[in-house]
């Protein structure tokens, strides 16, 4: 952001000096900028930011088969998931999903647990379920006052969105 906002600065400087029109800079700048989430909380961040029912849509690929000890695949099978996940702003949460694994359609639910930092940063990890996809964990950042989330997946290669109902 600080890089941004100094390089936004410097080409105001050099566009007033040479004429040039600064909406023409604004464009560069944004269109070059990196679409990096960062916790954007500065009262920081706790448990209690995380609270409320949320729609999620989850893309990516699995490494290993659903089930006990699932094997690892030959080659990374792609994922994509919709779910409705309700967090209690205790660390609790529950999961209601749909899961597309490599054309096999499974729905499912689970509760998992979950940990914000005061940095806005969090994890969440989940158990196996009972239809067989294996236990997960994932990274994120809260933005927005905790209205919607980022994350990644551990368990798997996944982007996940999160936005507050």
């Amino acid at each position: 952001m600080r890089r941004s906002v100094l390089l936004c600065g410097v080409m105001s400087l050099l566009m007033s000096v040479t004429g040039t029109s600064f909406a023409f800079g604004v464009l560069a700048v944004s269109r070059g900028a990196s679409p990096i989430a960062y916790a954007q909380n500065l009262a920081g961040c706790n448990n209690a930011t995380l609270n409320g029912t949320y729609g999620s849509l989850a893309e990516g690929w699995d490494f290993t088969a659903p089930g006990p000890g699932g094997a690892a695949y030959a080659t990374p099978q792609p994922n994509a998931a919709v779910a409705l996940l309700t967090a209690d702003g205790a660390g609790n949460i529950t999961r209601s999903n749909t899961v597309n694994l490599a054309g096999t359609v499974n729905s499912g639910s689970n509760i998992g647990t979950y940990s914000v930092n005061a940095d806005c940063t969090f994890s969440t990890t989940y158990p196996a379920e009972a239809n067989g996809r294996p236990a997960t964990r994932s990274t994120g950042v809260l933005v927005d006052g905790g209205k919607k989330a980022y994350l990644v997946g551990l368990s798997n290669l996944a982007a996940v969105e999160w936005e507050r109902i």
